[in-house]
């Protein structure tokens, strides 16, 4: 009875040690479970994206199709886009017009008009100063054309002229078929070379002057200058635009921030008022322009 007695008691207590390990080891992962997540720190949230780099930021909010920035004396390029790629230049073709001029008419000396070029101005005669001017200030494409007939005689002539002139700036990217800048599919250049042309047409204070004008008069008529981002910046003091439709608007802008002057080269923006939008985010947000 006794035995019987004590081997019920010793199963009981058995059942109840294994009831006992089983719920601790089921309370087991459960209270460790909370320990770790009360210890465990939680993880960082994850870092926001990298801001698009300066480059696409600019890009997107400016259609010229190439440019560069550069100062003036050291030369030292600022930024630049695709500078080396060939473009169609329309006006911006009469810097390379006038200093091709330089080197073969002289000052001082006023110059017949044939009938129907006298008919464009009202006078007989012009001098070297006022062709100049023309070219440059309100980009008159005869004006062009009479420096072009007067150098050579006539404008094949002087398209081989302006072509021996780019070889000896070293402008290998570019050529030229006539003085005014008309569309030709054969004439084209890259920002990096009409830097070269810019340097040296600044480099000659005659021409210096004459691009910081606002209008030259002749016979009475007022030719106002086409860069008209002057108006609105004191630091632009030239040099010159251009537009035709294959060229888009083209524009080489000197500024002048002392003791440096700066110099922007730009090609192909969308349109005339978008070129002016394209040169003031290019200078500011390089800090030519304030």
């Amino acid at each position: 009875m006794r035995g019987a007695k004590f081997a019920r008691l010793w199963l009981w207590m058995r059942l109840c040690g294994v009831a006992a390990a089983v719920s601790l080891v089921v309370a087991a992962p459960t209270a460790l479970a909370q320990d770790y997540i009360r210890v465990v720190p939680p993880y960082p949230p994850a870092p926001p994206p990298p801001a698009a780099p300066v480059g696409k930021a600019l890009a997107a909010n400016v259609t010229a199709v190439s440019y560069l920035v550069f100062e003036l004396d050291s030369g030292k390029t600022i930024a630049e886009k695709d500078s080396e790629v060939k473009r169609p230049i329309a006006s911006l073709t009469k810097m390379m017009t006038v200093m091709v001029a330089l080197d073969r008419l002289t000052f001082g000396r006023k110059y017949a008009l044939t009938p129907k070029e006298q008919k464009v101005f009202g006078a007989p005669r012009l001098d070297l100063m006022m062709l100049l001017r023309l070219a440059l200030i309100p980009s008159n494409n005869q004006a062009a054309d009479v420096l072009a007939r007067l150098s050579a005689g006539d404008i094949q002539s002087f398209a081989r002229l302006m072509n021996a002139k780019a070889v000896e700036l070293g402008m290998r990217g570019s050529h030229f078929t006539n003085a005014s800048g008309l569309t030709n599919g054969d004439q084209f250049s890259t920002a990096s070379d009409l830097a070269v042309l810019t340097k040296k047409l600044l480099a000659q204070p005659v021409l210096r002057r004459i691009v910081a004008e606002d209008q030259v008069v002749v016979a009475g008529k007022v030719y106002k200058t086409t860069l008209k981002l002057r108006a609105r910046h004191r630091e632009i003091t030239g040099v010159k635009t251009g537009y035709t439709r294959p060229a888009g608007r083209c524009l080489v802008l000197s500024v002048e921030r002392p003791p440096t002057t700066y110099v922007l080269v730009m090609l192909g923006s969308r349109s005339i008022p978008q070129a002016d939008v394209d040169a003031e985010t290019i200078l500011r947000f390089y800090g030519v322009l304030p």
